[in-house]
């Protein structure tokens, strides 16, 4: 009847905002087919890894601290010392930046001798600097065309 399928759509629409709550990777409706869950299962463990690169371990002291890359803003070097600004706070380290840029993944971007910056983070440009939250970072000559380069990059990427 009327009501039954009126019942049974509002199930539907109920479940499928359930999975936002619960941030659904995907869904798999009844008949399945082989093939499709085998993608669809492939392209979960490559999120899940890709994952794993997130974190970044500072050293601290006798132990090591675990660093959300994802909610990381910004490094800034001064003297032997690295200051990593996060969503969380900020962690200082020893360390060299060159070091640090090459252990990163891709979206973190030098744009300056003292500052590697979390492209995906950069609300806006200027002509010299990056504008990260409220922090307006200098952007040097040497890296200004990659820089701007990459911030299109990540303007474009709708993942």
């Amino acid at each position: 009847s009327t009501q039954s399928r009126s019942s049974a759509a509002s199930d539907v629409y109920k479940r499928q905002f359930q999975g936002y709550e619960v941030r659904a990777f995907h869904y798999i409706l009844k008949p399945y087919q082989e093939k499709r869950l085998l993608d669809i299962t492939a392209r979960a463990l490559e999120e899940i890894q890709q994952g794993d690169n997130d974190f970044y371990l500072l050293p601290q002291g006798a132990g090591s601290c675990r660093l959300n890359l994802r909610d990381t803003l910004y490094f800034r070097s001064e003297g032997r010392y690295i200051t990593a600004f996060a969503c969380s706070g900020e962690k200082s380290f020893r360390g060299k930046l060159n070091d640090l840029e090459s252990q990163l993944p891709g979206y973190f971007v030098r744009i300056h001798q003292r500052y590697l910056v979390n492209i995906r983070q950069v609300s806006r440009t200027g002509d010299s600097f990056a504008v990260i939250g409220s922090e307006k970072l200098p952007v040097s000559r040497a890296h200004k065309q990659a820089f701007l380069i990459a911030f299109a990059g990540a303007m474009l990427d709708v993942r």
